[in-house]
């Protein structure tokens, strides 16, 4: 990210989320989301649409929509994440 000196257009990281996390339902007003799963079972509130997401599945969420995630599965989930700013802004709702 921009904030860490080494990128000027994107932010990417890496996530793991235990078995039942949640994290808060949120959105980012200045860009666009894209989480690809590499392992685990997770399940994605966007907007008003429920989607679930399995290893080697790309999601997008577009900027602006508010949007939460949840491990259903009965291991870790392991995702990588880009957003298409380099100061991506986080809004909870």
């Amino acid at each position: 990210s921009r904030d860490i000196g080494n990128t000027t257009g994107v932010t990417m990281g890496l996530m793991t989320m235990k078995p039942g996390a949640t994290n808060d339902r949120h959105f980012h007003p200045n860009c666009e989301e894209v989480l690809y799963l590499k392992q685990g079972l997770l399940e994605h509130q966007i907007g008003e649409e429920v989607v679930r997401q399995q290893p080697g599945e790309f999601l997008t969420v577009p900027a602006n929509t508010p949007h939460s995630t949840t491990n259903i599965g009965e291991g870790e989930a392991e995702l990588m994440i880009a957003f298409s700013s380099a100061a991506r802004e986080f809004i909870p709702c």
